[in-house]
């Protein structure tokens, strides 16, 4: 056997490894991707849950009742908004490129606001004032 061919012979079963190994890196970073947002879309439904269950308690216990929360907010959310004509809670999401709304709705009233879309811990103040619920940053 000749020193070319034997060479020849290994680039070719190098590069054989290399297109099979390929579509399987593609596939892992696809998939880590869609664990990625749905950890990020689990994550915002926690704090919409906390945020609202907290918000029914602190009015139901009335004025001058507060509390303050500390969330993880994951870096995929764009905004987070308090809309009291509504009643909701709104958050923006970055999901696969998109924007995707989170909704939460509030049994009790509060005061329009928007918090300020850091990702990382963060401390949300929760108060009564004037018999409604106001929703802010810490």
């Amino acid at each position: 056997m000749r020193i070319g061919q034997a060479s020849m012979e290994y680039i070719i079963v190098i590069g054989f490894a290399l297109l099979m190994a390929f579509p399987l890196i593609m596939i892992f970073f696809s998939q880590s991707q869609d664990v990625t947002d749905q950890l990020s879309m689990n994550q915002v439904r926690e704090i919409g849950r906390k945020v609202i269950n907290t918000a029914e308690k602190v009015y139901y216990l009335g004025e001058p009742s507060q509390t303050i929360l500390k969330v993880y907010l994951p870096s995929h959310v764009d905004s987070f908004i308090v809309n009291g004509t509504t009643q909701e809670i709104v958050f923006k999401v970055k999901i696969e490129s998109s924007l995707s709304d989170v909704v939460f709705r509030s049994d009790v009233p509060i005061y329009n606001s928007s918090l300020l879309p850091v990702s990382g811990i963060r401390f949300i103040k929760i108060r009564t004032v004037d018999g409604r619920v106001n929703i802010t940053d810490a």
